[in-house]
């Protein structure tokens, strides 16, 4: 398990505000809501994390929040102390009962090949209701790639923290990319330091696409005079 969603979790307390993920998480329960006829009763998200974007959800009957790491559902519970929290692999979890809905944020990036996306989405089909949908929000596609350096800081109790991350491909074909983590962390006048690089992997539009049809599902098109979208997402229904 990664140090960053494990003994250094805290660290995404301090460079998360309260409020970063609430329009997102607003418009994604708009999309989701798009034409039922009844709100969505229950809501699995996951690789949910620290719950940061799920207590902005106009939070149904039932949420489910999936993530592998016990220290980030720990942190996910301080939030959404009404929400089921269940450690588990995205390709395997039992939500135990079937979904109005099912949400993967970035987490989706994680997935470093086609079969494990595919993987993913056949589980999440098979404890889907027969009207549900999935939203599928990954950071970025093949074509949209561009290396990266992004900074951020904040501050936890009396920990001052510091995080960088670098992301580029490497000189080779596939889907794979890397993302290096650059942490430092003062508590008084002590100073610790973290480096990570994580493997993650990015499909192209028409991958997606091909992938949704061989799946059964459908794409949905978005308004985009009424919603306007941070970024690329999908929103999918099962093929009737």
């Amino acid at each position: 398990m990664s140090k960053l969603y494990g003994e250094w979790a805290f660290i995404w307390e301090a460079l998360t505000p309260d409020d970063a993920y609430c329009d997102e998480a607003l418009l994604y329960w708009s999309l989701l809501n798009d034409g039922r006829t009844t709100a969505i009763q229950s809501l699995v998200e996951l690789g949910s994390g620290g719950g940061y974007l799920a207590q902005h959800l106009d939070q149904p009957k039932h949420l489910i929040l999936i993530d592998q790491s016990e220290v980030m559902l720990a942190l996910s519970k301080k939030r959404n102390p009404s929400a089921v929290h269940l450690c588990a692999d995205m390709c395997h979890a039992d939500y135990g009962h079937r979904a109005d809905a099912v949400l993967i944020h970035d987490a989706i990036m994680y997935l470093t090949s086609r079969e494990a996306v595919a993987a993913c989405l056949r589980n999440a089909i098979r404890q889907l209701n027969p009207k549900g949908r999935i939203l599928i929000v990954p950071d970025l596609l093949k074509e949209t790639f561009f290396e990266n350096i992004v900074s951020g800081e904040g501050q936890i109790q009396e920990r001052h923290v510091h995080l960088t991350e670098w992301r580029w491909k490497p000189e080779m074909d596939g889907n794979a990319f890397k993302v290096a983590f650059s942490a430092l962390m003062r508590h008084a006048e002590a100073v610790q330091s973290l480096f990570e690089v994580h493997e993650m992997a990015y499909l192209s539009y028409l991958e997606w696409l091909e992938l949704f049809n061989e799946l059964g599902l459908r794409v949905h098109q978005i308004d985009f005079m009424r919603y306007e979208l941070p970024r690329e997402l999908f929103l999918l229904s099962l093929q009737e």
